[in-house]
């Protein structure tokens, strides 16, 4: 069995394995109940695959590891797809119940079990530049209600010493 994927922002590195937990997800027709209905803006090109994590909304858990948040038995959901060459990119993740959670997607344009902090990107609720430093759960921070919300964000890469920025595609 392999282990969940760990995305544990130490400044801007995300570590990365493979899932074996279920992916608390649905398709985009099925996304029922509390769930968030994500469209990813802005990519910077249609390869890869898109990573979406919904985590407690507090500074301790968030970005915390998988495993551990799991183990502890607090809130923790993931959703991989592969991105289409052709269909808007959307995800559903359902969560546990109505409430505020912490959401971060990454674009993962390489597939392999690292971030790459030169490649890849982020995206959070928050429209504002993530920067070069780790974000905050505020910039994560969103309420999921009894019913699917649909929200779009909007992809951010590595742009110099700048740090991350929103994508103008």
């Amino acid at each position: 069995m392999r282990k969940p994927i760990s995305y544990a922002l130490a400044g801007m590195t995300i570590l990365m394995a493979a899932s074996g937990k279920p992916a608390h997800a649905a398709t985009i027709a099925n996304c029922k109940g509390p769930a968030l209905e994500i469209e990813v803006e802005g990519l910077k090109d249609r390869i890869g695959m898109l990573v979406a994590e919904l985590y407690p909304a507090n500074e301790t858990d968030f970005l915390d590891d998988a495993e551990d948040l799991v183990k502890s038995g607090k809130t923790f959901r993931r959703v991989t797809i592969p991105i289409s060459p052709t269909d808007p990119p959307r995800l559903c993740v359902i969560a546990p119940a109505a409430g505020t959670y912490a959401l971060i997607i990454i674009h993962n344009r390489d597939g392999k079990d690292k971030f790459s902090i030169s490649k890849d990107g982020v995206a959070l609720p928050a429209a504002r530049s993530i920067g070069r430093s780790r974000p905050k759960v505020q910039q994560a921070t969103i309420f999921v209600g009894n019913t699917p919300r649909s929200v779009a964000v909007r992809m951010q890469y590595l742009n110099g010493l700048g740090g991350f920025m929103m994508s103008n595609r």
